[in-house]
């Protein structure tokens, strides 16, 4: 289930890296500017030719994309990357809208809801013929996505065994999947039809989402106690391993009385008490800014991948390799490896991200930018292939910090912040009007300040269990003002009395 709801998620997420890719000037009549690397400088002489006669351009195309088929190239490609941070705006709405719909109505069918309606709209916008109803069809594809993506991640941590978690996400993860839609963009050859092939292969992740079961630990957490058990008995006859009737009830039995106890006190959880006690709130603002900044530097390259020396689809095939060895390295020494927890491999990956990006910004500032455009082009596809895992442990560690009733909040708010990140990152490269090294450096920098304030605000969660219930009130900011308060009254009375014993 894991691997073809992916499939559809990444065929929809990454799908602008094809359908928004620029089409590379080769020619104007009689004129050759094949050997333009420079696609500013390409289109600079194109203006100047067709200021002295009238000629029609031509282009070597990877992919049809709307860029081609609709005539946006040269400055008008910026219309295009508006277009993405519009579009981009529906994942922002469906990361929120979805994280409350999922607690409240469960996470099978807020699943299976948002994929029937994604494939809906990208259907629909195959059929578009202009940049504003692609924009706007495809902008209601992305609500949807985002709670496909917003609600997966949550139901495989509360459904997958702990010591599973880390590797079963990496080997059916997205990495595996851009190499496969990639070859799905080659077989393709233009937007529509790679739109349609994609809506296609989401009929067998419908399926498969309708035979699996609601995640039993939601279903304690509503009260559903007589499911949550038909539920894990069912797993352990899949597991062939013997159920103690008796400990199940009685464990079942132990949780819904700590669930009506709770419920008695507080019905309904919000976003607002993601912020309830100050360790809530330093945890999520610290996996909230890390995934709006891996989002940023990720997306920005991405979605500028034709800029990249080499064939798109085989940097694409590149970056879907290096994502998936680095994964499945780093689950493989995550599990033999006691140590190496969920900060030290974010700690790992923002380093080489940091590395990559200072690279950039000194072959830009020092003007060797064609000289290393094969080292570069390497540096982009380690950025986003190793990135690939800070998605994963912001995800896990927002998982394992939040305690089950917020625990979908808490990723939807960290996965609201990745789509701030993803509108804001086709604009990133539009630095360069200001100073061509710029969004090189603002990369790095960025980079650094992620993984600073990661480290000084997020405790280890490696083998940790799920918490299933929020601290209690005197873990609350109110809390601890309270017994602030009664504790430095207490210390004015001590001193109080001290000081009349010896001044009587």
């Amino acid at each position: 289930m894991i691997e073809l709801m992916i499939l559809n998620q990444i065929s929809n997420q990454l799908y602008m890296m094809y359908a928004g890719s620029a089409p590379q000037l080769i020619s104007c009549g009689s004129h050759d500017l094949s050997h333009i690397q420079d696609t500013t400088e390409a289109c600079l002489l194109l203006k100047t030719i067709q200021q002295n006669e009238s000629c029609v351009p031509e282009f070597h195309v990877q992919f049809s994309s709307v860029n081609y088929e609709m005539g946006y190239y040269c400055e008008r490609t910026k219309i295009v990357k508006y277009s993405i941070s519009i579009q981009m705006i529906g994942l922002m709405i469906g990361a929120v809208l979805f994280g409350q719909l999922s607690d409240s109505f469960g996470r099978k069918p807020a699943m299976i809801g948002a994929l029937i309606c994604t494939n809906l709209f990208m259907v629909a916008s195959s059929f578009t013929h202009s940049l504003f109803w692609f924009t706007l069809f495809r902008f209601f594809v992305n609500i949807f996505n985002a709670g496909s993506i917003a609600v997966l991640l949550i139901y495989s941590l509360e459904i997958l065994p702990v010591k599973d978690r880390y590797w079963i996400n990496n080997a059916v993860g997205w990495s595996p999947n851009m190499i496969v839609l990639a070859f799905m963009a080659y077989v393709s050859g233009d937007w529509k039809t790679l739109t349609r092939l994609s809506a296609l292969l989401s009929i067998p992740a419908f399926i498969v989402c309708c035979l699996v079961d609601e995640s039993p630990r939601y279903l304690v957490h509503i009260g559903k106690l007589a499911e949550a058990k038909a539920v894990l008995q069912r797993i352990y006859r899949i597991d062939k391993r013997k159920c103690n009737e008796d400990l199940l009830d009685f464990v079942l039995d132990k949780e819904n009385r700590a669930y009506l106890e709770k419920h008695s006190k507080s019905k309904k959880y919000t976003f607002l008490h993601l912020f309830y006690t100050p360790d809530l709130t330093r945890y999520t603002l610290a996996i909230a800014f890390s995934f709006l900044v891996t989002s940023i530097i990720n997306y920005a390259l991405v979605f500028n991948i034709e800029k990249l020396a080499g064939s798109i689809y085989v940097n694409a095939i590149l970056l879907g390799i290096v994502r998936y060895l680095s994964g499945l390295v780093i689950s493989f020494l995550e599990v033999r490896i006691k140590c190496l927890g969920r900060k030290m491999v974010h700690f790992g990956a923002l380093s080489t991200c940091a590395i990559c990006a200072f690279l950039f910004f000194m072959a830009s500032v020092t003007g060797h930018h064609k000289e290393m455009a094969i080292l570069l082009r390497y540096g982009a596809v380690f950025i986003i292939g190793v990135g690939a895992q800070l998605y994963l442990v912001n995800g896990i560690c927002a998982g394992e910090l939040f305690p089950t009733c917020i625990r979908n909040l808490a990723y939807s708010f960290g996965q609201f912040h990745t789509r701030i990140g993803v509108v804001l990152a086709p604009q990133i490269f539009f630095l360069a009007d200001v100073w061509t090294s710029l969004p090189y450096l603002a990369m790095f920098l960025l980079v650094i300040a992620d993984m600073i304030f990661f480290q000084l605000n997020i405790k280890e969660t490696k083998n940790n269990p799920l918490s299933d219930h929020m601290p209690g009130e005197e873990e609350s900011w109110f809390g601890r003002k309270k017994r602030n308060r009664a504790a430095a009254a207490q210390l004015l009375r001590s001193d109080l009395e001290a000081n009349e014993k010896a001044n009587p």
